[in-house]
């Protein structure tokens, strides 16, 4: 895994047990870095309120950084607060030619991110609105007023250090805009990505549940029929599962299951699909690439490796279990309930034979 596939991993492990808002977290990050560059600038034109101003907001962020996500409500209050009073005091100290009024357009943006986190979406985004108002609304008023407000804040620039700051907040101004816009998008891909996978998936075992096997065989089927080859499918069920069940209980029929579907989830990289048939039954699709002699040797392995695992259920004791196959070879030309049909005939088999093999 590389880099970047690993922090990735990272940031949705600690999004999904809420340690952080990816959001939230990179946008405080982003405004220590601002505040560090305005420092920076403003020590060297030589004004004293802004250093002090930008020293006290960088040491602002950086205590909010571990808090930040916990509640997203209030930490995008005070970040409005903290820059609607930083654009205010700005433009009362340099004019509105070094450009911080531009910022109003980002932070207007930005005041839409809680929506994003909170289960009352509706009243999140009456306040995002509130917050775009006061931004619009000063935004206006500075220009309205322009020229008519004294401040002893007020300190002419050199015009390099008017343009560089002109140019870095035009930059900064349009890059959030896109950060956000960029934000805003993968969220809502992220959001149809979840719909899709809850809808295609088992929610206890986390395989395609029964109605995208369907689909997915027709996808083999057709690939089957292009290269005029079978096809493989394979039907497992688990022995004695009622058993099990009015034994242990039924949330140790599904830690089994579970642990059944984690066995599958690794055949996947030998090109196999699984999938949760329904109750106890499992299925698997080979696709015409895999050989039905291969098919049939992966299916006995794995019959083998549940035999000799030691299932634990909810009490912590350990139990065996064992499991029955069916497989077929199928030609392309079948539907999919003939297909299956002919892998239910060899579980049932296998069934009636003794159990804890594989027929084919």
């Amino acid at each position: 895994m590389n880099m970047q596939a690993f922090y990735d991993l990272w940031l949705h492990k600690q999004e999904a047990k809420g340690r952080v808002n990816v959001a939230i977290f990179f946008v405080n990050i982003f405004l220590i870095l601002c505040h560090f560059f305005f420092l920076v600038i403003f020590i060297l034109v030589k004004h004293n309120f802004m250093v002090i101003y930008n020293f006290l907001s960088c040491i602002l962020y950086i205590c909010m950084i571990h808090d930040c996500y916990r509640k997203p409500e209030i930490y995008v209050g005070l970040s409005f607060l903290e820059i609607l009073i930083y654009m205010i005091l700005s433009i009362f100290a340099f004019g509105l030619d070094a450009g911080f009024q531009i910022w109003s357009f980002a932070v207007i943006t930005a005041s839409f991110l809680p929506a994003y986190k909170t289960p009352d979406v509706n009243r999140t985004r009456k306040m995002s609105f509130a917050y775009s108002i006061i931004v619009v609304t000063a935004y206006i008023l500075f220009y309205v007023f322009r020229g008519s407000v004294t401040t002893t804040l007020y300190s002419p620039l050199n015009p390099f250090y008017t343009k560089l700051l002109f140019i870095f907040n035009s930059a900064l101004t349009f890059f959030s805009i896109i950060m956000f816009a960029l934000f805003f998008s993968y969220k809502s891909q992220r959001r149809e990505f979840e719909l899709t996978r809850k809808a295609d998936h088992d929610e206890l075992t986390n395989l395609y549940n029964r109605y995208a096997i369907s689909e997915l065989h027709s996808q083999v089927k057709t690939e089957a029929l292009h290269e005029n080859k079978n096809y493989n499918i394979g039907i497992l069920d688990i022995d004695f599962f009622k058993r099990v069940n009015d034994t242990y209980g039924h949330n140790s029929g599904d830690l089994i299951l579970k642990d059944i579907a984690n066995m599958l989830k690794l055949l996947t990289s030998k090109s196999l699909i699984p999938g949760r048939w329904g109750g106890e039954e499992f299925i698997l699709l080979a696709p015409s690439s895999v050989k039905y002699k291969e098919f049939l040797e992966i299916l006995r392995k794995l019959n083998l490796k549940v035999s000799k695992t030691k299932f634990k259920v909810e009490s912590g004791e350990e139990i065996n279990l064992t499991i029955s196959i069916g497989a077929a070879t199928i030609p392309p030309g079948l539907t999919v309930e003939e297909a299956i049909g002919m892998a239910d005939r060899c579980l049932y088999e296998a069934k009636e034979t003794g159990r804890n093999k594989v027929i084919g």
